[in-house]
Protein backbone atom coordinates (compact mmCIF):
# COMPACT_ATOMS: atom_id res chain seq x y z
CA UNK A 1 0.00 0.00 0.00
CA UNK A 2 2.78 2.04 1.04
CA UNK A 3 4.30 1.75 -2.68
CA UNK A 4 0.88 2.78 -4.47
CA UNK A 5 0.71 6.14 -2.28
CA UNK A 6 4.73 6.74 -3.47
CA UNK A 7 4.03 5.89 -7.27
CA UNK A 8 0.99 8.24 -6.72
CA UNK A 9 2.73 10.74 -5.25
CA UNK A 10 5.49 10.30 -7.74
CA UNK A 11 2.89 10.91 -10.37
CA UNK A 12 1.01 14.04 -9.02
CA UNK A 13 4.47 15.64 -8.61
CA UNK A 14 5.80 14.46 -12.21
CA UNK A 15 2.75 16.40 -13.14
CA UNK A 16 2.51 19.78 -11.02
CA UNK A 17 6.52 20.08 -12.11
CA UNK A 18 5.25 19.76 -16.15
CA UNK A 19 2.61 21.95 -15.22
CA UNK A 20 4.77 24.68 -13.91
CA UNK A 21 7.60 24.17 -16.28
CA UNK A 22 5.12 25.06 -19.45
CA UNK A 23 3.97 27.64 -17.51
CA UNK A 24 6.85 29.39 -17.14
CA UNK A 25 7.49 28.82 -20.50
CA UNK A 26 4.41 30.55 -21.80
CA UNK A 27 4.91 33.49 -19.35
CA UNK A 28 8.12 34.30 -20.68
CA UNK A 29 7.58 33.37 -24.53
CA UNK A 30 3.80 34.07 -25.65
CA UNK A 31 5.01 34.58 -29.51
CA UNK A 32 5.72 30.65 -29.60
CA UNK A 33 3.02 28.75 -31.57
CA UNK A 34 1.85 24.92 -31.12
CA UNK A 35 -0.59 23.29 -28.65
CA UNK A 36 0.46 24.22 -24.75
CA UNK A 37 -1.22 20.53 -24.30
CA UNK A 38 0.74 19.22 -26.68
CA UNK A 39 4.42 21.30 -25.33
CA UNK A 40 3.27 19.72 -22.04
CA UNK A 41 3.09 16.38 -22.85
CA UNK A 42 6.38 16.68 -24.92
CA UNK A 43 8.55 17.93 -22.01
CA UNK A 44 11.70 15.64 -21.34
CA UNK A 45 12.16 13.03 -18.60
CA UNK A 46 14.22 10.14 -17.90
CA UNK A 47 13.56 6.89 -19.25
CA UNK A 48 13.00 5.71 -15.67
CA UNK A 49 10.69 8.21 -14.69
CA UNK A 50 8.20 7.35 -17.78
CA UNK A 51 8.42 3.88 -16.82
CA UNK A 52 7.24 4.51 -13.55
CA UNK A 53 3.61 4.13 -14.47
CA UNK A 54 3.57 0.82 -16.11
CA UNK A 55 3.13 -2.59 -14.96
CA UNK A 56 6.57 -4.34 -15.96
CA UNK A 57 8.79 -1.39 -15.38
CA UNK A 58 11.91 -3.32 -15.59
CA UNK A 59 11.18 -4.13 -19.13
CA UNK A 60 10.46 -0.50 -19.74
CA UNK A 61 13.67 0.50 -18.45
CA UNK A 62 15.67 -2.35 -20.17
CA UNK A 63 13.57 -2.07 -23.79
CA UNK A 64 13.79 1.88 -23.92
CA UNK A 65 16.83 2.58 -22.52
CA UNK A 66 18.01 0.61 -25.71
CA UNK A 67 16.88 2.90 -28.04
CA UNK A 68 16.18 6.70 -25.98
CA UNK A 69 19.44 8.61 -25.08
CA UNK A 70 18.94 10.47 -21.73
CA UNK A 71 15.69 12.19 -21.45
CA UNK A 72 12.44 12.65 -24.06
CA UNK A 73 9.32 13.34 -23.72
CA UNK A 74 6.25 10.71 -22.92
CA UNK A 75 4.91 11.16 -26.68
CA UNK A 76 8.64 10.25 -27.79
CA UNK A 77 8.69 7.51 -25.64
CA UNK A 78 5.42 6.09 -26.70
CA UNK A 79 6.59 6.34 -29.90
CA UNK A 80 9.75 4.66 -29.42
CA UNK A 81 7.65 2.04 -27.04
CA UNK A 82 5.82 0.56 -30.16
CA UNK A 83 8.73 0.58 -32.50
CA UNK A 84 9.96 -1.79 -29.87
CA UNK A 85 6.91 -3.86 -29.58
CA UNK A 86 6.93 -4.49 -33.36
CA UNK A 87 10.73 -5.46 -33.27
CA UNK A 88 10.15 -8.17 -30.72
CA UNK A 89 6.40 -9.09 -32.48
CA UNK A 90 8.58 -9.96 -35.37
CA UNK A 91 11.32 -11.81 -33.67
CA UNK A 92 8.00 -13.89 -31.71
CA UNK A 93 6.49 -14.86 -34.91
CA UNK A 94 9.80 -16.50 -36.55
CA UNK A 95 9.87 -18.39 -32.93
CA UNK A 96 6.21 -19.43 -33.21
CA UNK A 97 6.37 -20.45 -36.46
CA UNK A 98 9.52 -22.50 -36.12
CA UNK A 99 7.56 -23.85 -33.29
CA UNK A 100 4.65 -24.19 -35.61
CA UNK A 101 6.17 -26.02 -38.23
CA UNK A 102 6.39 -29.09 -36.20
CA UNK A 103 3.11 -29.34 -35.66
CA UNK A 104 1.28 -28.04 -38.63
CA UNK A 105 -0.52 -31.36 -39.62
CA UNK A 106 -1.34 -32.28 -36.32
CA UNK A 107 -2.86 -28.59 -35.85
CA UNK A 108 -4.01 -27.28 -39.18
CA UNK A 109 -6.39 -25.14 -38.08
CA UNK A 110 -4.67 -23.23 -35.20
CA UNK A 111 -1.65 -22.74 -37.34
CA UNK A 112 -4.08 -21.16 -39.71
CA UNK A 113 -5.66 -19.39 -37.24
CA UNK A 114 -1.89 -17.48 -36.13
CA UNK A 115 -0.91 -16.58 -39.71
CA UNK A 116 -4.07 -15.48 -40.35
CA UNK A 117 -4.44 -13.32 -37.44
CA UNK A 118 -0.86 -12.39 -36.37
CA UNK A 119 -0.29 -10.89 -40.12
CA UNK A 120 -3.00 -8.36 -39.44
CA UNK A 121 -1.95 -7.93 -35.91
CA UNK A 122 1.66 -6.25 -37.67
CA UNK A 123 -0.74 -3.99 -39.63
CA UNK A 124 -2.45 -2.80 -36.22
CA UNK A 125 1.26 -2.54 -35.00
CA UNK A 126 2.29 -0.30 -37.85
CA UNK A 127 -0.70 1.76 -37.85
CA UNK A 128 -0.51 2.23 -34.25
CA UNK A 129 2.67 3.59 -34.85
CA UNK A 130 2.35 6.05 -37.60
CA UNK A 131 -0.45 7.70 -35.43
CA UNK A 132 1.97 7.79 -32.63
CA UNK A 133 3.46 10.08 -34.54
CA UNK A 134 1.18 12.92 -35.18
CA UNK A 135 2.76 14.45 -31.87
CA UNK A 136 -0.02 17.21 -31.96
CA UNK A 137 -2.96 15.52 -32.73
CA UNK A 138 -2.26 12.96 -30.15
CA UNK A 139 -5.77 12.45 -28.40
CA UNK A 140 -7.40 12.32 -31.51
CA UNK A 141 -5.44 9.36 -31.90
CA UNK A 142 -5.53 7.83 -28.59
CA UNK A 143 -8.81 5.58 -28.91
CA UNK A 144 -7.31 4.30 -32.45
CA UNK A 145 -3.86 3.59 -30.80
CA UNK A 146 -5.37 1.69 -27.65
CA UNK A 147 -7.84 -0.64 -29.90
CA UNK A 148 -4.87 -1.80 -32.40
CA UNK A 149 -2.51 -2.22 -29.23
CA UNK A 150 -5.23 -4.23 -27.65
CA UNK A 151 -6.06 -5.98 -30.88
CA UNK A 152 -2.79 -7.30 -31.25
CA UNK A 153 -3.31 -9.10 -27.64
CA UNK A 154 -6.53 -10.58 -28.47
CA UNK A 155 -5.04 -12.20 -31.75
CA UNK A 156 -2.08 -12.95 -30.08
CA UNK A 157 -4.66 -15.50 -27.03
CA UNK A 158 -6.44 -16.67 -29.89
CA UNK A 159 -3.48 -18.33 -31.74
CA UNK A 160 -2.24 -19.27 -28.34
CA UNK A 161 -5.92 -20.79 -27.09
CA UNK A 162 -5.83 -23.13 -30.61
CA UNK A 163 -3.11 -25.61 -29.32
CA UNK A 164 -5.03 -26.24 -25.60
CA UNK A 165 -5.50 -29.23 -26.27
CA UNK A 166 -1.75 -30.32 -25.72
CA UNK A 167 -0.81 -28.16 -22.92
CA UNK A 168 3.30 -28.36 -22.76
CA UNK A 169 2.98 -27.18 -26.59
CA UNK A 170 0.50 -24.02 -25.72
CA UNK A 171 3.13 -23.17 -22.68
CA UNK A 172 5.88 -23.29 -25.17
CA UNK A 173 4.07 -21.14 -27.90
CA UNK A 174 2.61 -18.87 -25.06
CA UNK A 175 5.77 -18.19 -23.46
CA UNK A 176 7.54 -16.86 -27.04
CA UNK A 177 4.90 -14.02 -26.61
CA UNK A 178 5.33 -13.11 -22.91
CA UNK A 179 7.99 -10.56 -23.50
CA UNK A 180 5.89 -8.87 -26.32
CA UNK A 181 2.79 -9.12 -24.12
CA UNK A 182 4.72 -6.83 -21.25
CA UNK A 183 6.36 -4.38 -23.70
CA UNK A 184 2.45 -3.74 -25.39
CA UNK A 185 1.01 -3.60 -21.43
CA UNK A 186 3.98 -1.14 -20.93
CA UNK A 187 3.14 1.14 -24.06
CA UNK A 188 -0.47 1.17 -23.52
CA UNK A 189 0.16 1.77 -20.13
CA UNK A 190 2.78 5.02 -21.52
CA UNK A 191 -0.53 6.33 -23.82
CA UNK A 192 -2.92 6.37 -20.63
CA UNK A 193 -0.71 8.61 -18.98
CA UNK A 194 0.29 10.57 -22.09
CA UNK A 195 -3.47 11.07 -22.71
CA UNK A 196 -4.27 11.26 -19.23
CA UNK A 197 -1.71 14.59 -18.72
CA UNK A 198 -3.15 16.37 -22.12
CA UNK A 199 -6.76 16.34 -20.29
CA UNK A 200 -5.35 17.16 -17.26
CA UNK A 201 -3.71 20.25 -18.86
CA UNK A 202 -6.35 21.32 -20.86
CA UNK A 203 -9.11 21.55 -17.69
CA UNK A 204 -6.31 24.16 -16.27
CA UNK A 205 -8.51 27.09 -16.36
CA UNK A 206 -5.12 29.44 -15.83
CA UNK A 207 -3.05 27.88 -18.76
CA UNK A 208 -4.49 30.81 -21.24
CA UNK A 209 -4.06 30.01 -24.98
CA UNK A 210 -3.25 32.98 -27.10
CA UNK A 211 -6.48 34.18 -29.30
CA UNK A 212 -4.69 33.73 -32.75
CA UNK A 213 -4.53 29.73 -31.41
CA UNK A 214 -8.35 29.93 -30.15
CA UNK A 215 -9.90 28.40 -32.91
CA UNK A 216 -12.30 25.71 -33.50
CA UNK A 217 -10.91 22.52 -35.83
CA UNK A 218 -12.56 21.08 -38.78
CA UNK A 219 -13.78 17.54 -38.96
CA UNK A 220 -10.43 16.91 -41.17
CA UNK A 221 -7.93 18.36 -38.42
CA UNK A 222 -9.93 16.83 -35.53
CA UNK A 223 -10.42 13.10 -37.38
CA UNK A 224 -7.86 12.75 -40.41
CA UNK A 225 -7.53 10.51 -42.42
CA UNK A 226 -5.93 7.18 -41.46
CA UNK A 227 -2.95 5.82 -43.80
CA UNK A 228 -4.41 2.43 -43.96
CA UNK A 229 -8.21 3.91 -45.61
CA UNK A 230 -10.38 3.50 -43.02
CA UNK A 231 -11.97 6.69 -43.73
CA UNK A 232 -11.44 6.68 -47.86
CA UNK A 233 -15.73 5.68 -47.45
CA UNK A 234 -16.91 8.29 -45.59
CA UNK A 235 -17.31 10.42 -48.15
CA UNK A 236 -20.65 12.26 -48.31
CA UNK A 237 -21.92 9.84 -51.55
CA UNK A 238 -21.13 7.03 -49.02
CA UNK A 239 -23.18 8.43 -45.81
CA UNK A 240 -25.85 9.23 -48.44
CA UNK A 241 -25.67 5.41 -50.09
CA UNK A 242 -26.04 4.08 -46.29
CA UNK A 243 -29.00 6.25 -45.48
CA UNK A 244 -31.14 4.94 -48.39
CA UNK A 245 -33.56 2.03 -48.27
CA UNK A 246 -32.66 -1.38 -50.05
CA UNK A 247 -34.46 -1.08 -52.94
CA UNK A 248 -32.46 2.65 -53.81
CA UNK A 249 -29.00 1.36 -53.08
CA UNK A 250 -27.04 0.34 -56.45
CA UNK A 251 -25.13 -2.57 -55.80
CA UNK A 252 -21.53 -3.65 -57.18
CA UNK A 253 -22.40 -6.87 -57.54
CA UNK A 254 -26.03 -9.18 -56.70
CA UNK A 255 -25.95 -12.67 -55.45
CA UNK A 256 -28.88 -14.82 -56.10
CA UNK A 257 -29.47 -18.60 -55.94
CA UNK A 258 -31.91 -18.35 -58.42
CA UNK A 259 -29.54 -17.25 -61.34
CA UNK A 260 -30.98 -13.78 -61.33
CA UNK A 261 -27.60 -11.84 -60.23
CA UNK A 262 -24.35 -11.67 -61.17
CA UNK A 263 -23.48 -15.43 -59.45
CA UNK A 264 -25.36 -17.86 -57.42
CA UNK A 265 -23.02 -17.90 -54.76
CA UNK A 266 -21.57 -15.43 -51.94
CA UNK A 267 -18.18 -16.85 -52.38
CA UNK A 268 -18.19 -16.90 -55.89
CA UNK A 269 -19.01 -12.62 -55.87
CA UNK A 270 -15.88 -12.59 -53.38
CA UNK A 271 -13.72 -14.45 -55.75
CA UNK A 272 -14.33 -11.80 -58.45
CA UNK A 273 -14.51 -8.94 -56.32
CA UNK A 274 -11.69 -6.48 -57.87
CA UNK A 275 -8.36 -6.35 -56.31
CA UNK A 276 -8.62 -2.50 -56.10
CA UNK A 277 -11.62 -0.09 -55.89
CA UNK A 278 -12.38 3.12 -54.05
CA UNK A 279 -14.80 4.13 -51.54
CA UNK A 280 -17.31 1.53 -50.17
CA UNK A 281 -17.89 -1.74 -52.92
CA UNK A 282 -21.91 -2.91 -52.22
CA UNK A 283 -23.01 -6.37 -52.61
CA UNK A 284 -26.76 -7.35 -52.50
CA UNK A 285 -27.63 -10.68 -51.72
CA UNK A 286 -31.14 -11.73 -52.33
CA UNK A 287 -33.32 -13.40 -50.38
CA UNK A 288 -32.33 -17.07 -50.26
CA UNK A 289 -30.37 -19.90 -47.73
CA UNK A 290 -26.98 -19.81 -48.64
CA UNK A 291 -25.16 -22.61 -47.59
CA UNK A 292 -21.32 -21.69 -47.37
CA UNK A 293 -18.64 -20.62 -45.27
CA UNK A 294 -17.22 -17.01 -46.16
CA UNK A 295 -14.43 -15.16 -45.38
CA UNK A 296 -14.55 -11.26 -46.37
CA UNK A 297 -10.74 -11.53 -46.04
CA UNK A 298 -8.34 -8.44 -44.40
CA UNK A 299 -8.19 -6.93 -47.99
CA UNK A 300 -11.62 -7.26 -48.75
CA UNK A 301 -12.30 -3.36 -46.86
CA UNK A 302 -15.22 -1.64 -46.88
CA UNK A 303 -17.54 -4.28 -47.32
CA UNK A 304 -21.02 -3.35 -47.35
CA UNK A 305 -23.35 -6.43 -48.15
CA UNK A 306 -27.45 -5.94 -47.36
CA UNK A 307 -29.93 -8.65 -47.84
CA UNK A 308 -33.64 -8.50 -48.01
CA UNK A 309 -34.59 -9.27 -44.79
CA UNK A 310 -32.77 -11.08 -41.61
CA UNK A 311 -35.00 -14.30 -42.00
CA UNK A 312 -35.26 -13.95 -45.94
CA UNK A 313 -31.62 -13.66 -46.85
CA UNK A 314 -29.54 -16.54 -44.49
CA UNK A 315 -26.12 -17.59 -44.51
CA UNK A 316 -25.74 -20.62 -43.06
CA UNK A 317 -23.44 -23.48 -42.13
CA UNK A 318 -23.25 -26.88 -39.87
CA UNK A 319 -19.41 -26.41 -39.04
CA UNK A 320 -17.83 -26.73 -35.15
CA UNK A 321 -14.87 -26.70 -33.25
CA UNK A 322 -13.41 -30.43 -33.74
CA UNK A 323 -10.42 -32.02 -32.19
CA UNK A 324 -9.72 -34.67 -34.36
CA UNK A 325 -10.06 -32.34 -37.98
CA UNK A 326 -7.67 -29.98 -36.40
CA UNK A 327 -10.70 -27.18 -36.43
CA UNK A 328 -11.09 -24.36 -33.99
CA UNK A 329 -13.39 -22.07 -32.23
CA UNK A 330 -12.04 -19.73 -34.34
CA UNK A 331 -12.36 -21.33 -38.01
CA UNK A 332 -15.62 -22.75 -37.14
CA UNK A 333 -17.10 -19.48 -37.73
CA UNK A 334 -20.30 -19.57 -41.00
CA UNK A 335 -19.21 -16.49 -41.67
CA UNK A 336 -16.19 -13.82 -40.59
CA UNK A 337 -15.26 -10.47 -41.25
CA UNK A 338 -11.65 -9.71 -40.90
CA UNK A 339 -11.63 -6.97 -43.47
CA UNK A 340 -12.08 -3.49 -41.78
CA UNK A 341 -14.97 -1.27 -42.12
CA UNK A 342 -17.09 -3.94 -42.65
CA UNK A 343 -21.09 -3.06 -43.15
CA UNK A 344 -23.73 -6.17 -42.81
CA UNK A 345 -27.25 -4.86 -43.41
CA UNK A 346 -30.68 -7.47 -43.37
CA UNK A 347 -28.74 -10.36 -43.31
CA UNK A 348 -29.05 -13.68 -41.04
CA UNK A 349 -26.02 -15.52 -39.67
CA UNK A 350 -26.73 -19.12 -38.35
CA UNK A 351 -24.93 -21.75 -37.16
CA UNK A 352 -26.52 -25.26 -37.55
CA UNK A 353 -24.32 -27.51 -35.34
CA UNK A 354 -26.44 -27.73 -32.08
CA UNK A 355 -25.96 -27.41 -28.82
CA UNK A 356 -24.39 -31.36 -28.48
CA UNK A 357 -21.54 -30.23 -30.93
CA UNK A 358 -20.25 -27.31 -28.27
CA UNK A 359 -18.46 -24.45 -29.79
CA UNK A 360 -19.72 -23.39 -33.12
CA UNK A 361 -19.97 -19.64 -34.08
CA UNK A 362 -22.55 -17.73 -36.39
CA UNK A 363 -19.92 -15.13 -36.97
CA UNK A 364 -17.16 -13.82 -36.19
CA UNK A 365 -15.69 -10.21 -36.26
CA UNK A 366 -12.13 -8.92 -36.32
CA UNK A 367 -13.09 -6.10 -38.59
CA UNK A 368 -12.60 -2.56 -37.20
CA UNK A 369 -15.13 0.21 -37.52
CA UNK A 370 -18.17 -2.55 -38.33
CA UNK A 371 -21.29 -2.17 -38.33
CA UNK A 372 -24.27 -4.80 -38.38
CA UNK A 373 -27.76 -3.62 -38.63
CA UNK A 374 -31.51 -5.25 -38.54
CA UNK A 375 -29.10 -9.13 -38.22
CA UNK A 376 -30.14 -12.11 -36.98
CA UNK A 377 -27.20 -13.66 -35.16
CA UNK A 378 -28.15 -17.36 -34.26
CA UNK A 379 -26.37 -20.68 -32.76
CA UNK A 380 -25.73 -22.16 -29.74
CA UNK A 381 -22.57 -22.06 -27.81
CA UNK A 382 -20.00 -18.86 -28.54
CA UNK A 383 -22.94 -17.59 -31.34
CA UNK A 384 -20.72 -14.62 -31.92
CA UNK A 385 -17.47 -13.79 -31.53
CA UNK A 386 -16.67 -10.52 -31.64
CA UNK A 387 -13.08 -11.30 -31.73
CA UNK A 388 -11.34 -7.88 -31.59
CA UNK A 389 -11.59 -4.34 -32.98
CA UNK A 390 -14.30 -1.59 -32.65
CA UNK A 391 -17.77 -3.19 -33.67
CA UNK A 392 -21.58 -1.85 -33.01
CA UNK A 393 -24.63 -4.34 -33.57
CA UNK A 394 -28.31 -2.35 -33.62
CA UNK A 395 -31.72 -3.65 -33.87
CA UNK A 396 -30.63 -7.13 -34.43
CA UNK A 397 -31.11 -10.70 -32.67
CA UNK A 398 -28.42 -12.30 -30.98
CA UNK A 399 -29.50 -16.16 -29.84
CA UNK A 400 -27.25 -18.67 -27.94
CA UNK A 401 -26.58 -20.73 -24.79
CA UNK A 402 -22.90 -20.75 -23.89
CA UNK A 403 -21.07 -17.80 -23.47
CA UNK A 404 -22.82 -16.87 -26.83
CA UNK A 405 -21.45 -12.98 -27.02
CA UNK A 406 -17.87 -13.57 -26.56
CA UNK A 407 -14.81 -12.01 -27.22
CA UNK A 408 -11.87 -9.20 -26.69
CA UNK A 409 -12.96 -6.24 -28.79
CA UNK A 410 -14.88 -2.82 -27.92
CA UNK A 411 -18.09 -3.72 -28.70
CA UNK A 412 -21.73 -2.00 -28.25
CA UNK A 413 -24.65 -3.64 -28.54
CA UNK A 414 -27.89 -1.69 -28.67
CA UNK A 415 -31.45 -1.96 -28.96
CA UNK A 416 -30.99 -5.90 -29.77
CA UNK A 417 -32.87 -8.58 -28.37
CA UNK A 418 -30.90 -11.53 -27.29
CA UNK A 419 -32.51 -14.71 -26.77
CA UNK A 420 -31.36 -17.58 -24.56
CA UNK A 421 -32.02 -21.04 -26.06
CA UNK A 422 -32.56 -24.12 -24.36
CA UNK A 423 -29.37 -25.96 -24.64
CA UNK A 424 -28.12 -29.21 -23.56
CA UNK A 425 -29.05 -31.36 -20.74
CA UNK A 426 -27.60 -30.38 -17.56
CA UNK A 427 -26.33 -27.06 -19.41
CA UNK A 428 -26.21 -23.81 -17.52
CA UNK A 429 -26.43 -20.54 -20.05
CA UNK A 430 -24.01 -17.36 -20.11
CA UNK A 431 -25.17 -14.86 -22.36
CA UNK A 432 -21.43 -13.33 -22.13
CA UNK A 433 -17.75 -14.49 -21.56
CA UNK A 434 -15.63 -11.02 -22.19
CA UNK A 435 -11.98 -11.89 -22.89
CA UNK A 436 -9.70 -9.37 -21.51
CA UNK A 437 -6.47 -10.41 -20.81
CA UNK A 438 -4.58 -7.30 -19.81
CA UNK A 439 -5.92 -4.48 -17.30
CA UNK A 440 -4.15 -1.68 -19.56
CA UNK A 441 -6.38 -2.84 -22.52
CA UNK A 442 -9.26 -0.66 -23.69
CA UNK A 443 -11.59 -2.79 -24.58
CA UNK A 444 -15.15 -3.72 -23.26
CA UNK A 445 -18.62 -5.70 -23.64
CA UNK A 446 -21.50 -3.34 -23.27
CA UNK A 447 -24.68 -4.25 -23.75
CA UNK A 448 -27.31 -1.49 -23.72
CA UNK A 449 -31.13 -0.45 -23.86
CA UNK A 450 -32.02 -4.43 -24.91
CA UNK A 451 -33.85 -7.00 -24.28
CA UNK A 452 -32.65 -10.41 -22.36
CA UNK A 453 -35.35 -13.02 -22.58
CA UNK A 454 -35.78 -16.66 -23.06
CA UNK A 455 -36.99 -18.19 -26.31
CA UNK A 456 -40.16 -20.03 -26.69
CA UNK A 457 -38.06 -23.52 -25.89
CA UNK A 458 -37.06 -22.29 -22.42
CA UNK A 459 -39.50 -20.09 -21.17
CA UNK A 460 -41.54 -22.85 -19.80
CA UNK A 461 -37.71 -24.23 -17.34
CA UNK A 462 -36.39 -20.78 -17.27
CA UNK A 463 -36.61 -20.50 -13.34
CA UNK A 464 -34.96 -24.38 -13.37
CA UNK A 465 -32.39 -23.95 -15.75
CA UNK A 466 -29.75 -21.62 -14.75
CA UNK A 467 -28.97 -18.72 -16.60
CA UNK A 468 -26.36 -15.57 -15.88
CA UNK A 469 -25.63 -12.29 -17.43
CA UNK A 470 -21.97 -13.71 -18.10
CA UNK A 471 -18.73 -15.79 -16.96
CA UNK A 472 -15.07 -14.41 -17.54
CA UNK A 473 -13.30 -15.91 -20.15
CA UNK A 474 -9.95 -13.94 -19.40
CA UNK A 475 -8.99 -12.81 -15.60
CA UNK A 476 -9.69 -9.27 -16.55
CA UNK A 477 -13.24 -9.95 -18.24
CA UNK A 478 -15.37 -6.33 -18.54
CA UNK A 479 -19.13 -6.62 -19.31
CA UNK A 480 -21.54 -3.71 -18.88
CA UNK A 481 -25.24 -4.15 -18.79
CA UNK A 482 -26.88 -0.80 -19.04
CA UNK A 483 -30.33 0.71 -19.41
CA UNK A 484 -31.90 -2.44 -20.79
CA UNK A 485 -34.18 -5.46 -19.80
CA UNK A 486 -33.21 -8.36 -17.69
CA UNK A 487 -36.19 -11.29 -17.47
CA UNK A 488 -36.72 -13.49 -14.81
CA UNK A 489 -34.82 -16.38 -16.09
CA UNK A 490 -31.28 -14.53 -14.90
CA UNK A 491 -30.19 -15.94 -11.50
CA UNK A 492 -30.34 -13.16 -8.82
CA UNK A 493 -26.63 -14.04 -8.44
CA UNK A 494 -26.10 -12.63 -11.92
CA UNK A 495 -22.82 -13.65 -12.98
CA UNK A 496 -20.75 -17.32 -12.76
CA UNK A 497 -17.21 -18.50 -12.43
CA UNK A 498 -15.29 -20.07 -15.25
CA UNK A 499 -14.49 -22.49 -12.92
CA UNK A 500 -13.24 -23.20 -9.57
CA UNK A 501 -9.71 -22.11 -9.69
CA UNK A 502 -10.22 -19.11 -12.00
CA UNK A 503 -9.50 -15.99 -10.13
CA UNK A 504 -12.85 -13.27 -9.86
CA UNK A 505 -11.36 -10.60 -8.22
CA UNK A 506 -10.16 -8.61 -11.16
CA UNK A 507 -13.33 -8.87 -13.20
CA UNK A 508 -15.20 -5.67 -14.43
CA UNK A 509 -18.93 -6.55 -14.21
CA UNK A 510 -21.07 -3.13 -14.32
CA UNK A 511 -24.60 -2.95 -14.04
CA UNK A 512 -26.58 0.52 -14.64
CA UNK A 513 -30.15 1.72 -14.80
CA UNK A 514 -31.30 -1.79 -15.60
CA UNK A 515 -34.80 -2.85 -15.27
CA UNK A 516 -36.98 -6.27 -15.09
CA UNK A 517 -37.20 -8.94 -12.57
CA UNK A 518 -33.74 -9.95 -13.24
CA UNK A 519 -32.39 -6.77 -13.03
CA UNK A 520 -32.43 -6.27 -9.36
CA UNK A 521 -28.67 -6.86 -8.12
CA UNK A 522 -29.26 -6.87 -4.41
CA UNK A 523 -28.02 -10.71 -4.21
CA UNK A 524 -25.21 -10.40 -6.58
CA UNK A 525 -22.52 -12.19 -6.05
CA UNK A 526 -20.24 -10.61 -3.87
CA UNK A 527 -16.59 -10.09 -6.26
CA UNK A 528 -14.77 -6.73 -5.91
CA UNK A 529 -15.28 -5.50 -9.69
CA UNK A 530 -19.00 -6.59 -9.76
CA UNK A 531 -21.33 -3.49 -8.59
CA UNK A 532 -23.76 -0.95 -10.10
CA UNK A 533 -21.65 1.90 -11.58
CA UNK A 534 -22.74 5.33 -11.22
CA UNK A 535 -24.04 7.28 -14.48
CA UNK A 536 -20.55 9.46 -14.91
CA UNK A 537 -18.35 5.84 -14.89
CA UNK A 538 -21.13 3.78 -17.46
CA UNK A 539 -20.25 7.44 -19.75
CA UNK A 540 -17.24 5.73 -20.35
CA UNK A 541 -18.65 2.37 -21.97
CA UNK A 542 -21.06 4.35 -24.02
CA UNK A 543 -20.63 4.39 -28.23
CA UNK A 544 -18.86 7.83 -28.52
CA UNK A 545 -16.77 6.88 -25.80
CA UNK A 546 -15.74 3.34 -26.31
CA UNK A 547 -16.07 3.29 -30.14
CA UNK A 548 -15.15 6.73 -30.78
CA UNK A 549 -18.04 6.61 -32.77
CA UNK A 550 -18.63 10.27 -33.53
CA UNK A 551 -15.66 9.71 -35.88
CA UNK A 552 -16.61 6.80 -37.99
CA UNK A 553 -20.39 5.05 -36.77
CA UNK A 554 -22.34 8.76 -36.94
CA UNK A 555 -21.51 9.05 -40.74
CA UNK A 556 -22.84 5.17 -41.58
CA UNK A 557 -26.54 6.06 -41.14
CA UNK A 558 -27.14 3.31 -39.09
CA UNK A 559 -29.00 5.55 -35.97
CA UNK A 560 -27.02 5.00 -32.14
CA UNK A 561 -27.07 6.32 -29.07
CA UNK A 562 -24.44 8.68 -28.75
CA UNK A 563 -24.72 8.47 -25.30
CA UNK A 564 -27.47 7.21 -22.83
CA UNK A 565 -31.10 6.57 -23.94
CA UNK A 566 -32.35 8.40 -20.60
Amino acid sequence: MAKKFLIAGISVILVVAIVIGVIATITHSNQKTGNNATSIASASHDVTGICTGTDFQETCVKSLSKVLNGTTSPQDALKASIEVVIDEFNAAVNRAREIQKKVADKYPGAVSDCELLLSKSLDNLNAALTSSGHTDKLSSYANDIDNWLSAVIASKGTCVDGFSNDQALQKNISGVFDYMTELISNSLAILQEVTTLLDQVQNLPNILIPTSQRRLLSEEEVYPAHPDGFPVWLSPADRRLLRQRNGRVRPNMVVAQDGSGDYKSINQALKNLPKRYRGRFVIYVKAGRYHEKVVIEKWMTNIMMYGDGSRKTVITANSYKDDKSGSTTFNSATFSALGNGFIARDIGFSNTAGPENHQAVALTVTSDMSAFFRCRIDAYQDTLYVHSERQFYRNSVISGTVDFIFGDSKTVIQNCLIIVRKGSPGQKNMVTAQGRDLRRQGTALVIQNCRILPDRSLFPKRLEIESYLGRPWKIYSRTIIMESTIGDLIRPEGWYAWDETSPVKYVYYGEYNNRGPGANTHRRVKWPGVRVISRREALMFTANSLLNARTWLRLTGIPYLQTFKN
